[in-house]
């Protein structure tokens, strides 16, 4: 028997939806972390820039998926049901994603001028030349890693229970419509040939779930 699939724009569909997102997302933070732990994080500088490349990449994944923006955000409660040392992983990861990663407003990164002076048998001094240094991070830790991997595998199984039970919302959802009424709420639009964009297709199933 021929098959079709039709999206399912709906309000109910919502957080099915977004869960699937976050769920992609903190597997990429895992995939990131083993990429990061199987690999030199230090002893030449394409060591180091990949592997801080890499690790920033996993802290700003991991940190996305609880900002609220299009899509809805892990649920409010699994970060307390974390055990405390992943509880004060998470607020850790964030404030590095917040004042390292992001943006510069932390202890960790210097900048100075630099003035040399040249000193003559005389004792006279003339200016030579003046530069600029820095410090900073070089890289992330793999012990940094390896907890940021244990974290995202927590919150990602919390996000899969929250999936199962969207699922079985949303199936309930269309076996209660008929056969007209189930037609009216599915569309051929594919996503995959250059459909609305997510915000703009987000945007008009609210206005019809409001109606």
């Amino acid at each position: 028997m021929p098959k079709q699939t039709f999206l399912f724009e709906h309000p109910v569909a919502r957080r099915y939806a977004d869960l699937a997102g976050i769920e992609r997302d903190l597997e990429l933070v895992i995939e990131a972390c083993d990429h990061f732990l199987t690999r030199p994080s230090v002893g030449s500088e394409e060591a180091i820039v990949s592997s801080r490349a890499m690790g920033a990449y996993a802290i700003v994944t991991y940190c996305r998926t609880f900002v609220e923006g299009v899509r809805t955000t892990v649920a409010k409660d699994v970060v307390n049901s974390l055990s405390g040392e992943l509880q004060r992983a998470h607020e850790h990861f964030r404030e590095v994603r917040h004042k390292f990663v992001a943006h510069s407003v932390n202890f960790d990164e210097d900048n100075w001028i630099e003035v040399e002076v040249e000193v003559a048998e005389t004792g006279e001094r003339e200016l030579d030349s003046l530069s600029t240094n820095h410090s900073r991070w070089a890289t992330f830790s793999p012990t940094d890693m390896s907890l940021l991997k244990r974290l995202a595998e927590e919150v990602l199984k919390a996000v899969k229970e929250e999936s199962k039970r969207e699922h079985v919302k949303v199936w309930e959802y269309l076996e209660g419509l008929d056969q007209g009424e189930l037609m009216k709420v599915l569309s051929l639009e594919s996503r995959r040939q250059g459909g609305k964009r997510s915000g703009d297709r987000r945007k008009q199933y609210g206005q019809r779930g409001k109606s």
